[in-house]
């Protein structure tokens, strides 16, 4: 699944974010979505690409991965990330920066 949200953030910067090859990528992560909905630092890395292709907020699947974000919040307010011990802190650094670049945050 990495290589292809990847190739999504590549594509669409490189023919945008109307492109074929985008389009069939991001039907391939709707497809697949299960597979990255429990870790949040994967779901906040395929957003950083989703969101370098320009894939804008109002996308059904932009939608789904900020809610599955929202819904692995500690109550502490942290994300755990299922990395090593090292990503505790840069996981919710990178989720707080994918939600405020979607204004959701």
């Amino acid at each position: 699944m990495h290589s292809t949200w990847v190739s999504i953030g590549v594509f669409g910067q490189l023919e945008g974010s109307k492109a074929d090859t985008v389009e069939k990528a991001l039907k391939v992560m709707q497809q697949n979505i299960e597979k990255i909905t429990d870790d949040a630092s994967d779901l906040a890395w395929c957003l950083e690409c989703v969101y370098a292709a320009g894939i804008p907020k109002e996308n059904p699947l932009v939608k789904r991965y900020i809610k599955e974000l929202s819904s692995l919040q500690h109550e502490n307010g942290a994300w755990k990330s299922d990395d090593v011990e090292e990503h505790t802190v840069s996981t919710p650094i990178n989720v707080l920066n994918m939600l405020k670049r979607y204004g959701v945050w």
